[in-house]
């Protein structure tokens, strides 16, 4: 049976074309979390904090909420690594916590705590885990626990400490918080921050450790938080400590940042505003619309860029309070090469959460007397009366739900309602289904509209998220990723997404002007600030694409309007590779999606990647190059920000990687484009790849070195080209306006 067996699954893996050692590589991370004390998973630290590098190190996160019964061992199928960050230091049953976490352990997942092992302790105060049988699962990771407890530390001196390691955006206090005693149980665990009282050897806590299994970062000493400010900081290296914890760093890593060996670009606008009159001269005197100042200054004054308009249906629909205005303007909108039209909802959901009940209608009554109407022009004067009369409104006749729905459409901040149009019951299928078939019909033909924008508070709940991907639409918004002076942490910076129940929301990569001018009230020159986020999530290491991400109503106010274009001068004059939005979106789901598989050493398969065209290997390597002979569907490769990126084919289903080597003599491979590239194909006399893009195609492939070649687009005359002395061809294609076309390279020439 056994031989059976083993026969069965070496054919499989030639029939899949993968060795009989192929290993897949576990992507999936685990992490404890307890709804009873964060309600909601968003909200907690270790979505704020620790998705987004280990996203970056190519880990998907499942959180397991400890407030619910644990699920099955088999969750842990697949699984790299288990991380407890529990928020309180009990949880309402320890047994079960603690069970999941030895289950884990005894599998072989690496195991990582942060914060206070709560899951020692119960609800009632006891304490449910003995400390011998907490120690024999500690000890797998590397650490144990004491009996003793540091409550003063008045007199604690620092015995050992790695400055880099332990004090990454924040120092120390001068004053340490209080501390378990915390030693290692390995002779390779590696003690980066060690404790003692003075003159008190029992004392000595080894409070941030990595071990040959796993990692250690005690409670006050991973982070900083100021709760009043909401203000967090970085203590640990999250990107080191978690690369080694986890044993990580180096190996192939799915990545959402590159393509082509360039960073990406990409650019959204929420429809709203679409009705606001600007209030810039000249156009005000004309009561010019927001949405055409937009049109006229942004979509058709920087047509190398494309850019995602989502309008909000009620603004265009002539039941609602859309106008023959309003639509033109849309329709000239989608007209344009570089837009792709997109969907802000049909009534602009403000508090998603709240359509999450089963009588929503009911629900929703009380607040239908709120509703503004159709205001072209909100001002801050009607704003005001608009608060005044609630004010003085006898409203005993509402429930108090205990629920404030901040924002009003184009006026953020002036009205609680939980959306901004109410004129029938709100529908999930109206949203989605019924939004997208509308604003089709003002698209060209056979262009549709591929991406719902998430409108509100951006947090839409499962079956909106369903609804989105059974309709074949991809969704993006959420996040707000800012790293500048206001926001001086690398904890700003978002994940690629969410998981909601069974769905999965993909973010925003950067925030929009709503969180750089206190939500559309003041500093409207604010959005210039975008441009420090862009630049310090590019380096040292490439952490997100460059997302502009604005609204229409940039367009309303002079300030505002300068700030985006200042902005998008920004993003022209960098080396980047524009894509649309709905591209980005079908991106990030390939990383939730990709498998690894090592095939042997230095050599990997990419199954199941979707639109991700790029992987990732970061440093300590023992090569910077891909070895072209021995790998497939590989276009090219690239040493940048810190890292390889190699650049896979999307023709190819099945890419293979295979790193050292080098390339044959002549054989090309493409080091970066602004465009992407796929079905790349070697000829006798040079080789042929399609490609599309906007602005200027230009190029980068490693040839012959001062070698002649031949470049001819599809239709477009031949353009002669010469490789550098280092082996550099460069040319550049002319526009195509994101239309596909065949390119020949011929060369060398003799």
């Amino acid at each position: 049976m056994r031989a059976t067996a083993a026969l069965l699954l070496l054919l499989a893996g030639i029939a899949t074309g993968m060795s009989a050692h192929a290993q897949e590589l576990p992507r999936k991370v685990l992490i404890l979390w307890d709804s009873s004390v964060t309600t909601r998973w968003r909200e907690t630290f270790a979505h704020l904090m620790l998705e987004m590098p280990l996203n970056r190190l190519g880990y998907v996160v499942e959180p397991v909420d400890v407030a619910k019964p644990m699920p099955p061992v088999s969750v842990l199928d697949g699984a790299r690594a288990i991380v407890a960050w529990l928020e309180a230091d009990t949880v309402p049953d320890a047994r079960a916590a603690f069970a999941f976490i030895d289950a884990a352990s005894a599998r072989g997942l690496r195991f990582v705590q942060i914060g206070d092992p709560a899951y020692l302790r119960g609800r009632d105060g006891r304490t449910n885990v003995a400390l011998a049988e907490a120690n024999r699962v500690f000890s797998r990771a590397g650490f144990r626990l004491a009996e003793d407890f540091v409550r003063l530390t008045f007199d604690v001196e620092v015995l050992n400490k790695e400055p880099a390691l332990v004090e990454y955006e924040r120092p120390l206090d001068r004053l340490l918080p209080p501390f378990p005693v915390w030693r290692p149980a390995d002779s390779r665990t590696r003690s980066l921050l060690v404790l003692r009282r003075r003159g008190q050897p029992d004392t000595e806590s080894h409070v941030i450790m990595i071990g040959p299994g796993g990692g250690l970062a005690s409670f006050g000493y991973s982070h900083f938080y100021e709760p009043e400010l909401r203000r967090r900081q970085w203590r640990i290296d999250p990107f080191a400590f978690l690369a080694e914890a986890l044993g990580a760093g180096g190996g192939p890593v799915p990545d959402v940042t590159t393509i082509a060996g360039r960073r990406i670009f990409f650019s959204q606008i929420d429809g709203d505003g679409w009705r606001n009159v600007t209030e810039i001269e000249p156009w005000k005197r004309r009561r010019k619309l927001s949405s055409e100042v937009i049109l006229d200054e942004v979509l058709r004054a920087y047509p190398d860029l494309p850019v995602t308009v989502a309008p909000v249906v009620a603004d265009l629909h002539p039941d609602w309070c859309g106008s023959d205005e309003t639509r033109s303007i849309a329709r000239r909108m989608f007209a344009l090469p570089n837009v792709e039209a997109g969907s802000h909802t049909w009534t602009h959901p403000l508090d998603w959460g709240f359509f999450d009940a089963p009588d929503v209608e009911a629900k929703e009554r009380p607040f239908l007397r709120r509703y503004p109407g159709c205001r072209s022009e909100p001002s801050r004067i009607a704003a005001l009366i608009d608060r005044i009369k609630r004010k003085f409104t006898d409203l005993r006749d509402e429930p108090d739900s205990g629920e404030e729905f901040d924002g009003q459409y184009g006026t953020i901040g002036s009205y609680n309602t939980p959306r901004s149009f109410a004129k029938r019951p709100f529908s999930i299928h109206a949203e989605i289904d019924e939004a997208a078939a509308y604003l089709t019909t003002l698209a060209p033909p056979g262009r549709g509209v591929p991406i719902v924008q998430w409108s509100g508070n951006t947090l839409p709940f499962e079956a909106v998220l369903a609804a989105t991907r059974k309709a074949g639409l991809r969704n993006i918004n959420g996040g707000d990723t800012r790293y500048d002076s206001e926001y001086d942490s690398v904890s700003y910076v978002a994940p690629i997404g969410r998981r909601v129940g069974a769905e999965r929301q993909i973010y925003a990569a950067g925030s929009n002007e709503n969180t750089y001018t206190d939500l559309w009230s003041d500093r409207y020159f604010g959005f210039r600030s975008l441009r420090e986020t862009f630049e310090r999530t590019g380096a040292p290491r490439r952490l997100v694409p460059v997302d502009l991400y604005y609204h229409i109503y940039s367009g309303e106010k002079e300030p505002a309007l300068k700030a985006l274009i200042g902005n998008v001068e920004w993003a022209r004059s960098h080396e980047l590779a524009p894509i649309r939005t709905s591209q980005y979106a079908a991106i990030a789901e390939g990383f939730y999606s990709a498998r690894i598989v090592r095939e042997g050493a230095g050599t990997w398969r990419i199954l199941d990647r979707g639109a991700l065209q790029t992987i990732r290997f970061d440093p300590p390597l023992d090569t910077d190059s891909v070895d072209l002979e021995r790998s497939s569907g590989v276009i090219g490769f690239r040493n940048d920000a810190g890292a390889l990126y190699v650049a896979l084919d999307p023709a190819v289903a099945e890419a293979v990687v295979t790193l050292g080597g080098r390339a044959p003599a002549g054989r090309p491979s493409l080091r970066d484009s602004r465009w992407p590239v796929r079905g790349l194909q070697f000829t006798a006399d040079g080789f042929t790849f399609e490609t599309a893009g906007f602005g200027p195609g230009e190029m980068r492939w490693r040839a012959v070195p001062d070698a002649d070649y031949v470049v001819t687009p599809a239709g477009g005359e031949p353009v002669a080209a010469k490789a550098g002395r280092d082996g550099t061809l460069q040319f550049v294609l002319p526009p195509v306006d994101g239309e596909s076309v065949h390119v020949s390279v011929n060369g060398p020439v003799r």
